[in-house]
């Protein structure tokens, strides 16, 4: 795998080696192919359909408050665990999918802002959403000098402004 400037290079085919058409060339596949498709639409059903379940990391009680605050943050959310492992499922045509981690205090049902509505009035912080990245906005990766990622630099439509996302937002 070859880097520079943040952008990987380790496709021999040509199609593959520029963003826009590796992307364009992913969906086309999927979209066209009668095996690719329907392979990934079962690795999907197949993982969309496995429960999800949280267990204390100790016995301590610090295990079970965040134990507690976990399970309560993920039934807490503003959409569907569904899809949000949807949007997470995108890895599997593209190879890598970043999703965006949007928190909130949490600050009960009444709430007009979306921002701090939750089912509870702890005043924690809790998980909003977890928003997707288009692959198709990626212009490269920030990477420090030891090839590790430190941020997705991105530049999504409508208005194709470049952003920056540390990874510690995704």
């Amino acid at each position: 795998r070859m880097q520079w400037s943040g952008y990987i290079q380790d496709d021999f085919l040509p199609e593959l080696r520029d963003p826009v058409r590796r992307t364009k060339t992913y969906r086309e596949i999927r979209d066209n192919s009668p095996v690719v498709g329907a392979a990934l639409l079962a690795i999907e059903q197949l993982l969309r359909s496995a429960e999800i379940s949280v267990e204390p990391g100790g016995e301590a009680a610090e295990d079970e408050a965040a134990h507690e605050l976990v399970e309560t943050a993920l039934g807490d959310l503003s959409q569907p665990w569904s899809n949000v492992l949807t949007q997470a499922l995108t890895m599997l045509e593209h190879g890598w999918a970043a999703l965006e981690i949007v928190y909130k205090r949490r600050q009960g049902p009444e709430q007009r802002d979306a921002a701090k509505r939750s089912q509870y009035t702890d005043g924690l912080i809790g998980w909003r959403k977890f928003m997707i990245r288009s692959q198709e906005s990626l212009e490269r990766w920030d990477f420090d000098e030891a090839g590790g990622v430190q941020a997705m630099i991105q530049s999504p439509a409508p208005t194709y402004q470049r952003i920056t996302l540390p990874i510690e937002k995704l």
